[in-house]
């Protein structure tokens, strides 16, 4: 029976489906050790009964994300775990120290991560501080990148390419696919309390309301699409900035801020769309995307979205544009708008994108992948 133990900065709601179906399969028993039970720009509301071990380390934050823990090497002296997955940014206190108490024991891990910066052009300080804090991935016996440019990033690191496995975040595809009439009910419900007519065609935006997100550049799209409504479902610190704009640039009476939606509640949302749009200048994922998908929604994104490089086919199930390009966004946009039977044949194509992203899937291929780092095998190819 292998004993799986995952070391996390914090619980997130599609992670934790991945565990659930990890937890179930046969002959596996599976512990997750969280640095934090949430972070502190998170809203969402997690349910804390599990069908899997776990349990949140003792420590103190920082700020932000950075926590201080101690009790992993008590922890693993009493789970004794075969193999670990470490994931978050190695950066993180939790990751470091989890690497150490692993090397130290003998026990075998692997990193799951997203797309390593890539910045040359940073001060020299910087770079040797970088440099030698990714040294510690040489020490896993492979790494799990979440996403095709992830696996070119650590590949130019020096990560051996047959020790690299893509294997992105996998979004719960079957809670976003409603039934018809749900569907229908809850795009009606949704509209209605929002103000949206039911002819109108509507995109949604679900995430932080901050600046790397751009939802800027939507709202400037807009000005270019008059056919268009946008729901902005969300919170953060630029939300009073973002209704200015959306005045000034003549478009408040086309935007709905929804406040924040939980994850729970997300298939609602994505039923009173036509489209979702992510406009972000970088994401190292975003598990939104696949379950926009998986909602029948076509995906407009910025180019930098790694999500939607592997998985939105541009002009098939969406478009992807330059970061910060409002005329690149409002072309989709208008073409989204202009043809219901396009939209249709669009949403077909989104949902066969993600017809094999489901967490048990991932859970089976995860289990191949940590039994062939155990044996210290390539993981290139599982």
């Amino acid at each position: 029976m292998p004993r799986i133990l995952v070391v996390s900065n914090s619980p997130t709601p599609y992670n934790d489906s991945l565990y659930q179906h990890l937890a179930a399969r046969p002959g596996v028993e599976l512990h997750v050790a969280y640095g934090a039970r949430v972070e502190s720009h998170r809203l969402w509301k997690l349910d804390e009964n599990k069908a899997y071990g776990y349990e949140v380390l003792p420590g103190v934050t920082v700020r932000g994300s950075l926590h201080l823990n101690w009790g992993l090497l008590g922890l693993v002296t009493r789970f004794r775990p075969d193999v670990a997955v470490l994931t978050g940014s190695y950066t993180l206190p939790v990751v470091r120290l989890a690497a150490a108490v692993l090397r130290m024991r003998g026990i075998p891990w692997v990193y799951w991560g997203e797309e390593l910066a890539h910045d040359d052009a940073a001060a020299a300080p910087r770079r040797w501080l970088r440099d030698r804090m990714r040294g510690m991935l040489r020490s896993a016996r492979g790494v799990l990148a979440i996403g095709s440019r992830a696996c070119t990033s650590y590949a130019r690191v020096g990560i051996a390419p047959e020790r690299i496995a893509d294997f992105r975040y996998y979004a719960d595809t079957g809670h976003f696919a409603l039934s018809p009439d749900a569907r229908q009910s809850a795009r009606a419900e949704v509209r209605a309390s929002a103000g949206v007519s039911p002819e109108a065609c509507a995109v949604l935006y679900a995430g932080q309301m901050i600046g790397r997100k751009r939802v800027d550049t939507l709202l400037r799209a807009l000005a270019e699409a008059p056919d268009v409504v946008a729901l902005l479902a969300g919170e953060g610190p630029d939300r009073a900035a973002l209704q200015a704009l959306a005045r000034e640039l003549g478009v408040e009476d086309r935007v709905r801020f929804l406040g924040f939606v939980q994850p729970a509640e997300l298939p609602r949302a994505f039923a009173a769309a036509d489209g979702f749009v992510l406009p972000s200048e970088w994401e190292g994922w975003g598990v939104v995307v696949p379950e926009a998908m998986a909602a029948g929604l076509p995906v407009l994104a910025s180019e930098r979205v790694n999500a939607a490089l592997d998985l939105v086919h541009h002009g098939e199930s969406g478009w992807r544009f330059a970061v910060g390009d409002a005329a690149g966004l409002a072309a989709g946009l208008r073409a989204l708008s202009a043809s219901p039977g396009a939209r249709d044949r669009m949403s077909a194509a989104a949902r066969q994108a993600v017809r094999g992203e489901a967490p048990q899937v991932a859970a089976e291929r995860l289990v191949r992948l940590l039994d062939a780092a155990r044996a210290g095998r390539p993981l290139a190819g599982i």
